[in-house]
């Protein structure tokens, strides 16, 4: 299954690092990421969904990697 989770990050650079550390955890991965109405969304494929919610599915799979990337390269 698919989920819709959006993304804080705005330099193409982070946004990579992101999708390519989720999609290095085992069960996901990252399928697009799109822009609509000025904000970041990936679309990601995950094995064993714990959740469906948006914000808390983003917050399941994301972890902290979204704050340690903005952390580094924002």
């Amino acid at each position: 299954r698919s989920v819709k989770v959006p993304v804080g990050l705005k330099s193409d650079y982070a946004q990579a690092m992101l999708a390519n550390s989720i999609t290095l955890t085992p069960g996901t991965i990252t399928l697009d990421i799109a822009e609509q109405d000025g904000k970041t969304w990936y679309y990601i494929h995950w094995i064993d969904v714990a959740e469906t919610d948006r914000e808390k599915a983003g917050k399941i799979i994301k972890g902290r990697l979204e704050k340690g990337i903005r952390r580094i390269w924002q």
